[in-house]
């Protein structure tokens, strides 16, 4: 399954909001969870388990629990560091995140932005794929996992260079 990082979620069939980034573990590359931000200007992000995803198509997320059960979700924030300001306590947060619009860096240079994740039936990262370009002549290329080698919060790190990414862009 093909799940965007700027997919509209919805509760049943009210929006409540959109895929803001996913958190994983590591080892086993299984998302755990998608961060939700509420709609509105300073609205608040919220931890949102897989296991209450009940569906997942192009640009939409549809979710098991109602808008009161989404409100009860764990709020989202991470700790703002200048402040000195130590975060409360969450399992989630001891996990890796990954935001949408995260820079893709090939071994040799920038090469774009991810916009969505392959996913298995387990919820493992199977692909990344990559938006290249702007406007016109912008394109999406399916990196698989293999080829990646750290994801971070903002930054995912491949193990191939601009050129190779290209080759396996004329492949697909």
């Amino acid at each position: 399954m093909l799940l965007s990082l700027h997919a509209t979620v919805y509760c049943h069939t009210t929006p409540c909001g959109v895929v803001s980034g996913v958190f994983f573990d590591r080892p086993s590359l299984r998302l755990t969870s998608i961060l939700v931000q509420e709609q509105g200007l300073l609205a608040a992000e919220r931890l949102v388990p897989v296991l209450a995803i009940d569906s997942v198509t192009d640009n939409t997320i549809t979710l098991t629990i109602t808008d009161d059960e989404f409100t009860e979700c764990d709020p989202f924030s991470e700790p703002i560091e200048m402040y000195h300001l130590d975060p409360e306590p969450s399992t989630a947060i001891q996990l890796p995140l990954l935001r949408r619009h995260a820079r893709v860096m090939a071994s040799n240079g920038r090469i774009g932005r991810v916009s969505a994740l392959h996913l298995d039936a387990d919820w493992r990262i199977v692909a990344i794929l990559l938006h290249r370009g702007y406007w016109w002549g912008s394109r999406d290329i399916s990196i698989p996992i293999h080829l990646v080698a750290t994801i971070d919060e903002f930054l995912v790190t491949l193990t191939v260079r601009r050129d190779e990414i290209a080759s396996l862009a004329a492949k697909q």
